[in-house]
């Protein structure tokens, strides 16, 4: 499913109360796609600005995002490189194929961020 959120494109399942045990209010990695396998809550809010010292860096296959916030997930640290958008209340099952846009804020297109978040911020 596409849709636009403050004029940018996401690639997002339907909105669910709560996927696989992700909290209200909160954002949940999985390593594996489809929700699958030991889910990951992020460790603080409203932004993780590394995923490396909860281990979960470069680990995600799936995410929901379940807050009011469209959300950012980062290629690399500190909201650096590719990343991209999903809005509140929905989820990415595979990270294989998504709607990347690049560090300036343009288009990249359609790549794979399997395996390769590392920071999320807000839109």
């Amino acid at each position: 499913m596409a849709a636009s959120v403050g004029g940018s494109m996401i690639s997002a399942s339907p909105a669910i109360a709560d996927v696989n045990g992700c909290p209200e209010q909160k954002v949940c990695l999985w390593p594996d796609t489809a929700y699958k396998g030991a889910g990951y809550q992020a460790p603080s809010w409203p932004s993780v600005s590394s995923l490396k010292p909860a281990g979960f860096n470069d680990k995600a296959s799936s995410l929901y995002n379940n807050t009011a916030l469209a959300m950012r997930f980062y290629q690399d640290e500190n909201g650096g490189g590719k990343y991209v958008i999903v809005g509140p209340y929905s989820g990415i099952a595979d990270l294989r194929t998504v709607y990347l846009y690049n560090p300036n804020g343009t288009v990249f297109g359609y790549n794979t961020l399997d395996s390769r978040i590392s920071s999320l911020y807000p839109h």
